[in-house]
């Protein structure tokens, strides 16, 4: 693979990941609600009933995982492996990273020339070295 394809390839790759953040991170909260639902109504009675439905609703969100884990294994992202394990436990995907760089999705990032020694001037008068 030469350069350039590599460079599309990982364009495609970041393109997927900022259009799936948002529903894969809704699924794995759901995932992590039914969980709970589960673990905490198996034994009461009363409420077979929202037990079933936590059920349901377990298996209803688990085909997002298998889908996401088989696009990246198709797209040959470097993390698809990773994606594997999310479709094991899902609510991991909750703590995911960028698939394409491996990276935090957002966010400040310090600059490079931030200096190592502590400035002792008051925190309103140093200069920020954080690029929003």
């Amino acid at each position: 693979m030469n350069a350039d394809t590599e460079s599309q390839a990982n364009h495609s790759i970041a393109a997927w990941d900022r259009r799936l953040a948002a529903p894969l991170f809704v699924a794995a909260l759901l995932s992590l609600v039914f969980l709970a639902g589960m673990l905490h109504l198996h034994e009461h009675v009363e409420d077979a009933a929202v037990f079933y439905g936590c059920v349901v609703g377990s298996f209803a969100v688990y085909p997002a995982f298998l889908w996401e884990a088989a696009l990246r294994w198709r797209q040959h992202s470097p993390r698809w492996k990773w994606s594997l394990l999310y479709c094991l436990l899902p609510p991991l995907r909750l703590a995911a990273r960028d698939h394409a760089a491996g990276t935090q999705r957002s966010g400040c990032r310090r600059s490079a020339g931030t200096p190592s020694t502590k400035s002792f001037a008051p925190a309103w008068k140093r200069r920020s070295t954080a690029r929003c």
